[in-house]
């Protein structure tokens, strides 16, 4: 899988677990949109990403880096209210966070 293929997948699930998470919850909570406009961003620097663009490529990796920070303080807060569906999403943005800045990482080199 390459990097463009994988900033698309990840883009996607940041903006439509961002969302879900935005409007499914019981007050809409701001710090939600973090991830749609993270998800975004990152959907505008897909293309770059596509031609090897390296400054790019570090950009995204710093974005998708807070991006995975502020998701696994998220996800610690899930595990006090426990709340399940919260925890599974904060899981799949986990793991696709890891697995973006592992293929960009790897296209840096």
């Amino acid at each position: 899988m390459n990097p463009a293929n994988t900033n698309l997948v990840h883009a996607a699930m940041l903006v439509g677990l961002g969302i879900w998470s935005f409007f499914g919850s019981d007050a809409t909570d701001v710090r939600y949109l973090a991830f749609i406009f993270g998800g975004t961003v990152l959907f505008v620097l897909t293309n770059s990403i596509r031609f090897h663009n390296k400054s790019v490529i570090r950009i995204a990796s710093g974005l998708t880096f807070i991006l995975l920070l502020y998701t696994a303080y998220l996800f610690y807060d899930s595990i006090g209210r426990y709340d399940p569906v919260h925890l599974y999403r904060s899981i799949a943005l986990l793991l696709s966070g890891t697995l973006h800045l592992f293929f960009l990482q790897k296209a840096k080199a």
